[in-house]
């Protein structure tokens, strides 16, 4: 199996898991899981890397965790069942 690797800002990401976390936040199979997401720690750029004998290609999706008072009240602010934008 080739290697696979998780970035957060460009940076390795099980190098950015705080002590105390590693229940919060796991790698495993190539796979990241957020049991719990934080609006101020776990917002960021993500990526995958998976390398093979071709060389590297990226996956990138950027991650955004929205407060508690913004989910509640919508992106916009306004009434999160709402059509409008």
């Amino acid at each position: 199996m080739y290697p696979h690797s998780w970035l957060k800002n460009r940076l390795p990401l099980e190098e950015q898991i705080e002590p105390g976390d590693e229940d919060r936040v796991k790698i495993s199979n190539n796979v990241v899981t957020f049991a719990t997401l934080d609006a101020e720690r776990d917002n960021g750029m993500y990526q995958c890397a998976a390398t093979n004998t071709h060389g590297t290609r990226y996956s990138s999706g950027e991650l955004r965790v929205l407060s508690e008072y913004q989910r509640e009240r919508g992106p916009g602010g306004g009434d999160p069942d709402s059509d409008q934008v």
